[in-house]
């Protein structure tokens, strides 16, 4: 922080121009206590950032439950797990391989994990 407050130098400007003295306080009221405390604040400020991960991963069974479809209650594997910049699980696409070996690409909304036997969910 500045030693000298921007208060104690009043008697340090020049009485010609009261407008120039104005600016000239408002800067240095500007640089200490806006500047330096927002700088102070930033560095005890902790940013928590955490990598986006996907709901459902290559390789696993799913079920395709979209409405008015022909493949609807298929099950599929999933094979591609699409960029999703938005990091929103609801924008979440997958392209997924049917048993009939034919390839869909959904919206993770319409895809529902298979539980296989032995394998138990989070209630």
């Amino acid at each position: 922080m500045l030693s000298v407050k921007p208060w104690d130098e009043i008697s340090t400007l020049s009485s010609r121009n009261p407008t120039s003295n104005i600016i000239e306080l408002a800067d240095r009221f500007l640089i200490e206590h806006i500047t330096l405390r927002g700088i102070e604040n930033a560095e005890r400020q902790i940013m928590r950032t955490s990598e986006y991960v996907p709901n459902l991963f290559c390789g696993i069974r799913v079920r395709f439950i979209g409405e008015n479809h022909r493949k609807s209650g298929q099950p599929c594997t999933i094979v591609a797990i699409l960029p999703n910049p938005s990091r929103r699980a609801e924008n979440q696409w997958y392209d997924v391989r049917f048993d009939d070996y034919s390839m869909g690409r959904f919206v993770e909304r319409y895809l529902m994990r298979d539980v296989e036997d032995g394998e138990t969910t989070a209630a």
